[in-house]
């Protein structure tokens, strides 16, 4: 029997760690990344073996098709926060250069974030060198200084350049968590500066770093943007649920859909005697006839 495994890119894999972290994020929201499993005869991830890229990608994928590009960006928020302890390097070294933030010297506020970065750039390089293996490339980040306050980010990863939005998400977890309690930040995707090659997305992101007036709890902080995307996504799902109940309204009686609407209807099984009346009837000659 032909494995349909065979049939996706093996120049690129991730660790079986990486694919239960999906599986993880994507699980408040139906069997989408099982059915990707399924298709492909995987019955079992073993967090110690290597799988396709595209198994996640396809994850990825369908989630994207069904939710838009919300999903992802909360599923790259939500791995961010499964791999937090990676970054806690990055986050001391915050912490400790937290006073030369809050200075009121441009000049030492500013060298202080890009000493900041190097730290960001070797706990990022850490974790990518460990969630996976390609033929060609060392998964990698680059934090580069354009400015003063702002920075290219460049990520050579094992994604397809839809899944964009995932590293959008998970950036946006990691730079919050760590540098959100004194600098407020926008981080954004260049798209015309996404490449690919040999199977992995070379993808750059722009961040804009302004020193805050007043601390903020970066929990607080991480807490909001989850709230705020949450809603977001769970708009996309009511829609679906009620497109899906409009549909099902056609095939079942009103009172039950009804009840459905209103959680009132019981769909436990159970048993009980009845007194039923049934009426049986033939039509004469119905068979020639038909």
């Amino acid at each position: 029997m032909k494995n349909p495994l065979k049939e996706l890119d093996s120049r690129v894999m991730l660790s079986g760690k990486n694919i239960l972290s999906t599986i993880s994020t994507m699980g408040e929201f139906g069997d989408l990344a099982d059915a990707v499993l399924e298709k492909y005869g995987i019955k079992y991830i073993d967090e110690n073996e290597e799988y396709p890229f595209e198994i996640r990608s396809l994850m990825h994928e369908a989630a994207l098709q069904k939710y838009g590009p919300n999903s992802l960006f909360a599923f790259g928020f939500k791995n961010a926060e499964l791999l937090k302890d990676f970054f806690t390097e990055f986050y001391l070294k915050c912490d400790q250069l937290s006073g030369q933030f809050d200075s009121d010297s441009d000049h030492i506020s500013t060298d202080a974030l890009a000493e900041a970065m190097i730290v960001a750039e070797q706990s990022m390089n850490q974790l990518f060198e460990k969630s996976g293996s390609s033929k060609y490339h060392k998964f990698s980040c680059s934090i580069k200084k354009i400015s003063r306050t702002s920075f290219s980010v460049r990520n050579l990863t094992a994604v397809k350049p839809y899944q964009s939005s995932f590293g959008l998400g998970f950036f946006t977890y990691v730079f919050t968590m760590c540098l959100g309690k004194h600098w407020e930040f926008d981080i954004t995707l260049k798209d015309d500066q996404t490449q690919m090659t040999n199977g992995c997305a070379l993808i750059t992101f722009i961040l804009e770093c302004t020193k805050r007036e007043v601390s903020v709890s970066e929990q607080s902080l991480l807490n909001d943007i989850e709230k705020r995307v949450t809603k977001e996504l769970f708009k996309k799902v009511l829609q679906e649920v009620n497109s899906l109940s409009h549909q099902i309204g056609k095939y079942i009686p009103p009172q039950i859909h009804q009840s459905l609407l209103k959680g009132k209807y019981d769909t436990t099984i159970a048993t009980r005697r009845k007194k039923l009346t049934i009426f049986f009837s033939d039509i004469v000659n119905f068979t020639s006839t038909s």
